[in-house]
């Protein structure tokens, strides 16, 4: 009231014909609709949740719905017709096709459907079981286990009743080995690759990698082939030179980048990679021309030759005097 009269001019009038009427107090009175001899009182705003929860007041409903039962719901003044209502109540009607008139476990709500109240039933097999009213016992598979000895095995086991003797798989384990002599992880399978003819071992292979001088262990699975063994190990090749390669990989197959170590008919060294043919010297040395006595500069492999020679010529002409070409 205090925030009416401060924003307007019409609400001080207002206010002060209510009081003298009585008509203003510290709580507004809240009457069922429903039940009018019901009165609350609201001082605050949670007072309406509290003393009205669903708009009426705390009594229960109390109205006779149209499946039968009685609403239990605290009053509420919305859906009094209680259309669509969900009762919760147990439902105390026969499914339609129940012929022992068992009543309905589920809730009012809930369509009856099937009969689904649990019944003791002889089977064509003579075991005594608890099925669901609507269910033909007469084709019903009897799950109860009985011990059996399995033809195909003579395995002794425990199966359905309803399962097939002769098509029955053996839970026991197969006890053969295999010949990569590793034990068989399935059960007893006679009936199904009974050879192993099929079977793939996973367990770790105990070979060594293909290729391998050094029996390094395959990594690889036991039905699975083994591959080249890719270990890196010291190799000695031809030529003399070590080489770190795959362990199963042929020396001879692989090419040295290294320097030549051989020593050449004229004592030098190689100076080519040592895959490469050594070839003629390419050494460059001094040597004498046999006439002319001078030196020349040129390949060890080549031989001295007079017309390449640039010194002083050394003969006399036919006159006597010193020859000065080269």
């Amino acid at each position: 009231m205090d925030n009416l009269t401060q924003s307007s001019a019409v609400w001080p009038k207002i206010k002060a014909s209510l009081e003298s009427q009585g008509a203003v107090g510290p709580c507004l009175t809240l009457r069922c609709q429903v039940h009018p001899e019901q009165r609350n009182y609201a001082y605050t705003a949670a007072d309406f949740a509290r003393h009205a929860p669903e708009g009426g007041c705390l009594k229960p409903c109390n109205v006779l719905m149209p499946c039968g039962h009685v609403c239990q719901s605290v009053c509420h003044v919305q859906n009094r017709e209680h259309i669509n209502y969900k009762c919760q109540q147990p439902c105390f009607r026969n499914p339609p096709d129940c012929k022992l008139e068992h009543m309905c476990p589920k809730r009012c709500f809930e369509n009856c459907g099937e009969c689904v109240v649990k019944v003791e039933r002889k089977l064509p097999c003579d075991h005594l079981v608890h099925l669901p009213c609507h269910v033909d016992y007469e084709i019903y598979k009897c799950h109860v286990n009985v011990a059996v000895t399995l033809p195909h095995c003579e395995h002794p086991a425990e199966k359905p009743c309803y399962r097939d003797l002769a098509t029955f798989p053996c839970p026991q384990p197969c006890e053969d080995r295999l010949p990569c002599g590793h034990s068989c992880e399935l059960k007893c399978h006679v009936l199904k690759d009974p050879d192993h003819l099929l079977y793939k071992c996973s367990k770790p292979c105990t070979k060594f990698n293909a290729g391998c001088i050094k029996q390094h262990p395959c990594a690889k699975r036991c039905h699975e082939a083994c591959a080249s063994c890719a270990v890196p190990v010291k190799k000695k090749l031809e030529c003399g030179h070590t080489h770190k390669v795959e362990c199963s990989k042929d020396p001879a197959e692989v090419i040295c980048k290294r320097d030549c170590k051989k020593t050449l008919p004229c004592n030098h060294k190689c100076k080519l990679p040592c895959h490469k043919p050594c070839g003629d010297c390419q050494e460059k040395v001094v040597k004498e021309l046999p006439e002319c006595k001078h030196q020349q500069t040129m390949r060890c492999c080549d031989s001295p030759d007079p017309a390449k020679c640039r010194g002083r010529c050394v003969r006399k002409l036919p006159c006597g005097h010193q020859c000065t070409g080269i």
